[in-house]
């Protein structure tokens, strides 16, 4: 991959204190941590997609994986931190980083030094900010690795397609024909509307169950997609007379 794991966790860190730093400029403004907490929210969900094309092995790096170096170390850390393996537990480091840089360097600071914003806090917004990011990243960054497993090339573009479709369809045709419960499902309206201090929130039912619905999905799809594929590389392994890590691990 064109960036490593520990490369990458230690990118998003440095990208969001960064981004963290200005958003707590900006209370300077007098505003609560609602807004600074979307904004934070919003900018945190694209850097974390940037990196997730980074680091999502393709299929032949995959592939190489699971032949060469799989069962040379623990199979969680192999995930975590090691390289061609699938995004899964990046795309929670990722969401985690976001929600402990946030709290660690916006938050705190608010209550401990101007604790008189904490009272114009919004916090079912900034509740539901938090939510949206971590539920556009891990469905997304799902979506990437089941496309780079199962297609190969040209997924990425097919992700660029789908988050376009995705994050903005349902708002323009939402607004389109008044249909509110449509808009709510599109995360850019959705981080717009909490952004907005004058309008009342989206529902969050349909955009939860939708995101929910998407990372079941997709996650399941991706392990039956990597069983099939270290099954026949184990069978064809076994019928070469090599001893195969699922064997060597039984």
């Amino acid at each position: 991959t064109p960036l490593s794991k520990r490369q990458s966790y230690v990118a998003l860190l440095i990208l969001d204190g960064t981004w963290a730093a200005l958003q707590f400029n900006a209370l300077n403004l007098g505003e609560g941590l609602t807004g600074p907490a979307v904004r934070f929210a919003v900018g945190h969900t694209v850097l974390a997609l940037l990196l997730v094309g980074r680091v999502t092995p393709n299929r032949e790096s995959f592939q190489s994986w699971v032949w060469r170096l799989r069962g040379r170390r623990g199979l969680a850390a192999d995930i975590l931190i090691g390289e061609r393996t699938l995004n899964v537990l990046a795309l929670l480091v990722y969401c985690t980083i976001g929600l402990v840089v946030f709290a660690a360097a916006v938050a705190a600071p608010v209550i401990w030094l101007r604790p008189e914003l904490v009272a114009a806090t919004r916090w079912p917004e900034l509740t539901m900010a938090a939510v949206v990011s971590v539920l556009v990243i891990l469905c997304y960054g799902l979506f990437h690795q089941v496309l780079t497993v199962a297609m190969g090339r040209g997924a990425g573009v097919t992700l660029l397609v789908a988050l376009v479709i995705g994050l903005v369809g349902p708002w323009a045709l939402g607004a389109g024909f008044q249909l509110p419960v449509v808009s709510s499902l599109s995360p850019v309206a959705t981080f717009i509307q909490l952004q907005e201090n004058t309008q009342a929130m989206y529902p969050p039912a349909p955009l939860l169950t939708i995101y929910a619905l998407g990372i079941a999905f997709w996650s399941w799809g991706l392990f039956g997609i990597t069983r099939r594929l270290t099954r026949q590389v184990d069978h064809r392994l076994d019928s070469m007379g090599i001893r195969s890590p699922a064997a060597a691990t039984s």
